[in-house]
C-alpha cells in the first residue's frame, strides 16, 4: 500500500512529474496538517515509511505513529525511522517520537487514542469493499481524529497514461480506481455519518496539457474536519446498517499492534525562561524600529519608540501582553516616557551589538516562531530536491526514497 506504489508508469507513457508525485502528495500532506497544528499524526500505510523523509519538517508535529500490515516489509525498513545526521546538524525546536506498528487499520489500538491527525495516502484503493468499510469505521467512527487527509487516483486522469487499455489501473493491487464524482460521493457519507467537514484537493497537473484541467488532479485529495459536537451528542447507533455493527463488534481493540521500532528526534531544549524569551525579543524589535526609524535626531537626544508597537511584534505578542513588554524594557534598564507609552532609546543603546548578538545566540537555540525567522514553515515544492528531501535544512546529498511499481 501507500508509498510502495511510487513508481507508476509515468516514464512509459511520457508523463514526468517535478517533484515526483508521491513528494508532492507529501508535502501538501505536510502543509495540511500544518495548517491545522496538527501534534500527533497515524499514518495508516505507512509501508516503506516514505512520509517520514518530510514528516520532520512540520514544526508542530510531535508524535507520529506509522501503521501498516505488512510485517515484513516494516522490518526490512524499520531503519528508516530513525535521525538521520542533517537531523542532528539542524535540529528541529520541538521533540518528536516515531513509533512504528505493525497492524490493521481494521483494528483500534488504544495507544493511537487521541492522535489529532490521521492520513490515509493512497491507501484505500488497495482495499476490499468489506474491509474498505471495517477501516472507515475504525478511522472516522473510533479512532475519530481531529482531521484525516485521505488520498487516491483520480481515474479519470488514466487517459493521459495512454495505456493500451483504458480500464487499467495504475497498480495490479488496486480494487478500484474512482472518479471525483464517485470519491466525493464516499467522502460526503462518510463526513454527513461521522460528523466531518470535507474539502477536496489534489495534486498532479499538467500545465502544458489543456485535458489536465478538464479531467482534473492525478492524485485527488479530502481534507476531513471533525465538526463540534452536537447537542443532544451524536450517536452513531441510529443510521449504522447492521452489516457495519456486526463489522465493528468483529475488530479488535486494545493494544493489538505490535511495535515494530521507535526513535526520538533530536531537538534544541531550551532553558530560557519566560521572561528572558520576552526580554531578547523586546529588545531584538525595539533595535530594528530604531534602524529602521529615519527620524532626524541629534546627537545626545533621545529617539521615542512606541511600546506599543513592540508589543504588536508577532514574535513579541505570543510571549506577553503590553504591561510585560513595559516591564521588559524597566528589567533592561530602558528609560520609559511618564505615561509610559513610549522607551528612549540614547546614542549608547542605538549602536549597540549586544542585542543582536543575544538574539543570534537566542534563535540558534531553536526559538524559530519569530517574523525574523529566515525558514518558512510552509513546505513549498520549490525547497524539495527530486528525492523529495527539503534542501533548506541539509546541504547534503540525501538518497531518494525508493520507488517500485507506478501508482501515482
Amino acid at each position: 500500500m501507500g508509498d510502495r506504489d511510487f513508481k507508476s508508469e509515468e516514464s512509459s507513457a511520457g508523463i514526468h512529474f517535478v517533484p515526483p508525485l508521491y513528494t508532492q502528495r507529501y508535502v501538501l500532506a505536510i502543509n495540511t496538517l500544518v495548517e491545522h497544528n496538527m501534534q500527533s499524526v497515524v499514518d495508516f500505510g505507512c509501508s516503506e515509511c516514505g512520509f517520514l523523509k518530510l514528516l520532520p519538517t512540520a514544526p508542530c508535529v510531535e508524535k507520529v505513529a506509522l501503521v501498516d500490515i505488512d510485517r515484513s516489509v516494516l522490518v526490512a525498513r524499520k531503519r528508516q525511522i530513525y535521525p538521520e545526521l542533517h537531523h542532528y546538524l539542524q535540529r528541529r525546536s520541538n521533540p518528536l517520537h516515531v513509533s512504528l506498528y505493525c497492524g490493521s487499520a481494521e483494528d483500534l489500538d488504544t495507544r493511537l487514542q487521541g492522535f489529532d491527525a490521521a492520513t490515509l495516502i493512497e491507501v484505500i484503493e488497495h482495499l476490499h469493499q468489506d474491509t474498505l468499510v471495517r477501516v472507515t469505521e475504525n478511522v472516522f467512527g473510533r479512532l475519530k481524529p481531529r482531521l484525516c487527509f485521505v488520498t487516491t487516483p483520480n481515474s479519470e486522469f488514466n487517459v493521459l497514461f495512454k495505456n493500451p487499455d483504458p480500464t487499467q489501473f495504475r497498480h495490479w493491487d488496486h480494487k478500484f480506481e474512482w472518479t471525483r464524482s464517485e470519491f466525493s460521493s464516499w467522502c460526503e457519507s462518510v463526513a454527513l455519518r461521522f460528523g466531518y467537514n470535507v474539502k477536496y484537493t489534489g495534486v498532479g497537473q499538467i500545465t502544458s496539457d489543456p485535458e489536465s484541467a478538464r479531467l482534473g488532479p492525478c492524485s485527488q485529495a479530502a481534507v476531513f474536519t471533525l465538526m463540534p459536537p452536537t447537542e443532544p451528542p451524536w450517536t452513531l447507533e441510529v443510521s449504522r446498517p447492521r452489516s457495519s455493527r456486526q463489522n465493528v463488534a468483529q475488530a479488535k481493540s486494545g493494544e493489538c499492534y505490535e511495535l515494530i521500532a521507535e526513535a526520538d528526534y533530536p531537538y534544541i531544549q531550551n532553558v530560557l525562561s519566560e521572561e528572558e524569551k520576552l526580554d531578547l525579543e523586546v529588545s531584538f524589535c525595539l533595535r530594528e524600529l530604531v534602524r529602521l526609524d529615519d527620524s532626524d535626531v541629534a546627537y545626545g537626544e533621545e529617539l521615542p519608540v512606541s511600546i506599543t508597537r513592540i508589543a504588536e511584534h508577532r514574535s513579541v505578542k505570543a510571549l506577553g501582553d503590553l504591561e510585560a513588554v513595559r516591564s521588559s524594557l524597566e528589567r533592561q534598564l530602558y528609560t520609559l516616557t511618564p505615561d509610559r507609552n513610549h522607551v528612549l532609546v540614547g546614542d549608547e543603546d542605538s549602536s549597540s551589538e549586544n542585542d543582536l548578538e543575544d538574539a543570534e545566540q537566542f534563535y540558534s537555540q531553536g526559538e524559530g516562531e519569530s517574523t525574523h525567522e529566515k525558514d518558512s514553515h510552509t513546505l513549498s515544492l520549490s525547497t524539495l530536491n527530486d528525492s523529495g528531501v527539503d534542501v533548506r535544512r541539509t546541504s547534503q546529498q540525501e538518497p531518494a526514497v525508493e520507488e517500485e511499481n507506478w501508482d501515482s
